[in-house]
Formats: C-alpha cells, structure tokens, sequence
C-alpha cells in the first residue's frame, strides 16, 4: 500500500485464492478476484469517505512510483523487493516500513526506511540484528493448490498491529528507530533498536551511484 495525505493506493497484481483467506483481510465472497480491486472495494465499503485506488499491476513494473509518496508500506515479506524499494527510492524522503513475520512465526519485524542518510533494509541484513533462521528447512504445507509455509493468523494480525504503532509513532513525531521486533512465542514486548547506516552498503553507503 503507499499513502499520500489525502488518498490510498493499494498494489497487487496477483488475484484473491482460497489458500490466501486465512491470512487475509478479504473473505471467500472475493475468490477469483484481483486482491487490489477487491480490497478497495471492502475499504470503501467500510470507509466510504476515504479516496483508495487499486492498481493491478506488478510493483517492479508499476509507472505508480514515478508520483511522490508520504508512505508506503511493504507488506509482502519479499525480502528481495524491500531491498529493491530501498535502492529505487533512495533519493527520496519517503517513508518506508516493511513487515514480515520471521521464520515459522515465532516473531514479527519491521524495518523502516527513512531516507538514505538512516539507513536500508541493506545495512539491516549487514547488522547484527539480523537473525538468520538456523532450525532447518521450513515446514512446507499444501493447501487449495498452494504451498506455503504454515502459521495461524495471529501472526497476521500481530504484524499489522507493529505496523500501526510504527505509523502512530510516525505520526507523533517519536519515531527514533528503524528497526522493530516483537517475539510471539511467549508474547513479549516490542524491542525497538536504532541500525546504522553502513558506509560499506551497495545501496545507500557513501560511495553509493545508482546504475
């Protein structure tokens, strides 16, 4: 999703599957359908006076971000494409947040990209905060024609409550860290750590051009 001051854009180019109802916001009356439609038309349902636009198109690709964001928000847990988004928007003063939930689910994390001077997803994977899962190879589950890795929607929901307290954080003018985790197994408390810019980073360090 990425957000202006006045209006929502939500990107997927990929359509709403049986095996996605479990973690997902819409429910099966949107099987079949484009995630991106389908979730502004629940929104605007839910939010009539909010102006929320669907776009289904591939993020790589997308012509959307030639427009100047205030917000975006990285929900894919796609490490590949935060690093991509990272390098892409590294001359801008756009606020990034990715979310993923780690592993089996045993934590959910977010990484915030303020602009290149704080930092990016690069010089995360460079620091030591960075946990490398080391208990094997993930448990894989078939489902409705899918694979994927199997964990309940708690985590789901978890991810997109350390998301909302990163934006209120934002919006308040106390958001000092970059870097948040919050482990679910027991439940603790939100850890929130400061990483530093890496001069050696291939993204944003010092010597840092952009092909």
């Amino acid at each position: 999703g990425i957000g202006t001051k006045s209006s929502l854009t939500i990107i997927d180019n990929d359509v709403f599957e049986p095996c996605n109802f479990s973690r997902h916001f819409l429910g099966l009356n949107s099987i079949g359908l484009p995630k991106a439609e389908a979730l502004k038309d629940e929104l605007k349902r839910i939010a009539p006076f909010c102006e929320i636009k669907a776009i289904d198109e591939s993020v790589y690709t997308s012509s959307v971000f030639s427009q100047n964001f205030d917000l975006i928000i990285d929900t894919t847990g796609e490490e590949s494409l935060s690093m991509w988004l990272h390098e892409f928007l590294n001359d801008k003063e756009t606020l990034v947040i990715s979310t993923w939930v780690r592993g089996r689910g045993e934590a959910v994390e977010a990484f915030v990209r303020k602009n290149k001077n704080n930092g990016c997803h690069q010089c995360f994977r460079l620091s030591d905060s960075r946990i490398k899962y080391s208990g094997g190879e993930f448990p894989l589950r078939g489902s409705c024609g899918s694979v994927y890795v199997p964990f309940s929607i708690s985590e789901s929901l978890y991810a997109s409550l350390l998301t909302m307290e990163i934006i209120n954080k934002w919006l308040n003018g106390t958001l000092d860290s970059n870097f948040f985790r919050q482990n679910l197994n027991p439940i603790g408390e939100i850890e929130a750590l400061k990483i530093e810019k890496e001069e050696k980073c291939t993204v944003c360090g010092t010597n840092y051009t952009m092909e």
